[in-house]
């Protein structure tokens, strides 16, 4: 996931799988957002990072877990809606999210800084 004005720093190959995992906080508890398709939801995951760490390492998050983590049961709330970028074929961007609207964003305006370094990593140097 990233910001909609770093879209055009990103190799014109590059494209963005959707985001499944997000951490969230509160001052006494981490939090982490489910999105994938099937477990959808919101679980508290520890006080301490090192809890969350342990926990997405022993699949915590995941209900055949022998401990799954707690879903925190969410009222009033609908549904998040996550970016999730699509490069069309023009080289430009849309945010395909549920409810989002259908607008572009800019691909590639310049080149940007991650093209420049695949370009020197990869050896394709722009004259």
């Amino acid at each position: 996931m990233t910001y909609m004005e770093e879209l055009i720093d990103f190799p014109d190959g590059h494209h963005f799988k959707a985001p499944q995992f997000f951490l969230l906080a509160t001052p006494d508890c981490y939090f982490v957002y489910d999105a994938t398709d099937a477990e959808e939801g919101l679980l508290s995951a520890g006080e301490t990072l090192e809890e969350v760490y342990h926990g997405l390492k022993e699949w915590r998050w995941a209900e055949s877990s022998e401990d799954p983590w707690d879903l925190v049961e969410e009222e009033g709330c609908g549904d998040p809606s996550f970016p999730i970028y699509h490069r069309n074929e023009n080289g430009n961007f849309e945010n395909w999210a549920v409810g989002a609207r259908r607008e572009e964003y800019p691909g590639k305006a310049r080149p940007g800084l991650l093209q420049s370094l695949c370009d020197v990593v990869f050896g394709n140097p722009q004259q």
